[in-house]
């Protein structure tokens, strides 16, 4: 059976943010709720993705909002003294 890869985005999402909840109700950092999401998505535990291709799309996908999160916190100061 062929998922839907915005359905598998979705659910990665909501179950990213229902562990995120979680995370902050017991003071952890939110990346703790990251890797336990991906652990409980992933091949390792319950399996949802289970096509290489979707892994490899949400892993480009995480990589680029990751860059752009750390860009938004960039100082133009900082990156000024530095070029």
């Amino acid at each position: 059976m062929h998922h839907d890869l915005f359905l598998e985005l979705s659910v990665v999402l909501a179950t990213a943010a229902g562990i995120s909840v979680v995370a902050r109700l017991l003071k952890q950092p939110l990346i703790i709720a990251y890797i336990a999401t991906g652990v409980i998505i992933g091949p390792a535990m319950f399996g949802y993705l289970k096509e290489p291709e979707a892994i490899e799309s949400f892993g480009k996908f995480g990589i680029a909002l990751l860059l752009f999160i750390v860009g938004l916190g960039l100082n133009i100061k900082a990156v000024k003294e530095v070029g």
